[in-house]
């Protein structure tokens, strides 16, 4: 029998992840629901799947195993517990939550029913960035020194006004950092560690919203790599995300998830193929699908073998906190220790 999955919210996202699911064998995709009963017709209409009137209803249904949730991220948290409780695994659209406490409910929501709960970081799973980090974790770039990451992305005022959560505290949790940049902010933790302490400055200097629209960071990471971080929606036109890994045997740099730059000492020089790179900078649907089908196809993986799922909520309340310590140290002008 496949694992069957429930989706919750029916807005921009949402089409994006009913098409992974549906092409991820020993999948299927039964139901949505959504805060919009309109929305979750038309949603469920398109993908030849049932609608409920809301997430209670889609719970009590046992034909649904696990639930994705796609909406605003003040939400997940309420809405994850809810799942987990009704016996339900959980995927979570990023971030995993807007607070550490919200997210250590759902950690401890996940420990005490023995629910999985796994985040979407679907840049992980892109052919390039799984290449990075088997180079990383085998040491062929000797011990890194320095981590750079660029992410400067456009979003236009209309962008923000188009949904009222959007640009605010209580249900976006954060602007640049935590909405556009938490998947960079997740890869540099992934491949270079965690950080030890870290210093940055949030603004909001372009747009009118209660976040921040421009922020950069440094941090002292695991090991003793030093990092910078820049992230913004702000910029005009938006630029391809990039980040690149500095070790004492060489460099390694990504633009988005495509390799650009492989160089390491006694290896052959790689020759960098010209291509596109499809960019989010600019668009906010400009996503990688193919990297969230391979996402849905080891969580899927995961709970048939009974395992814990890729991304775990764990691993995701790193990239969560690297975001939550920059917002504390603009507000109290010190340095975050972790």
């Amino acid at each position: 029998m496949p694992i069957r999955f429930g989706i919750v919210g029916c807005g921009t996202i949402a089409p994006v992840h009913a098409a992974a699911i549906q092409r991820t064998d020993g999948a299927a995709l039964v139901a949505a629901t959504s805060q919009h009963p309109e929305q979750a017709q038309a949603f469920a209409a398109a993908h030849g799947i049932d609608w409920t009137p809301d997430l209670p209803a889609l719970l009590r249904r046992p034909d649904v195993d696990v639930v994705t949730i796609c909406t605003p991220s003040g939400l997940h948290a309420e809405m994850a517990c809810a799942a987990m409780l009704a016996g339900k695994h959980v995927v979570v659209e990023k971030p995993l939550a807007i607070s550490l406490e919200q997210a250590d409910a759902m950690l401890r929501t996940s420990r005490e029913t023995g629910r999985a709960l796994a985040v979407i970081s679907q840049s992980r799973f892109a052919p390039g960035v799984q290449e990075v980090h088997a180079a990383v974790t085998a040491g062929r770039l000797g011990r890194l020194l320095l981590a750079d990451l660029s992410m400067k992305s456009f979003r236009s005022q209309a962008y923000y006004d188009s949904a009222g959560w959007r640009g605010t505290w209580a249900l976006d949790g954060g602007g640049a950092l935590m909405n556009q940049g938490i998947h960079g902010i997740d890869l540099l933790v992934w491949l270079a560690g965690a950080p030890r302490t870290i210093y940055g400055y949030a603004r909001t200097l372009a747009r009118r919203i209660e976040v921040e629209d421009t922020a950069v960071a440094v941090a002292e990471l695991e090991g003793g790599c030093l990092a910078t971080i820049i992230g913004t929606t702000s910029l005009t036109p938006g630029f391809a995300r990039h980040l690149a890994l500095h070790g004492e045997r060489g460099t390694i740099a990504l633009e988005e998830t495509r390799i650009v730059r492989y160089e390491i000492e006694g290896e052959p020089k790689r020759q960098i193929p010209p291509g596109a790179t499809l960019t989010a900078a600019q668009s906010p649907t400009a996503l990688g699908r193919d990297e969230f089908a391979a996402q849905y196809r080891a969580v899927v993986a995961s709970l048939q073998e009974g395992r814990a799922p890729p991304v775990s909520g764990e691993e995701a309340r790193r990239a969560m906190a690297t975001v939550l310590a920059i917002y504390e140290a603009s507000r109290s002008g010190r340095p975050v220790a972790f």
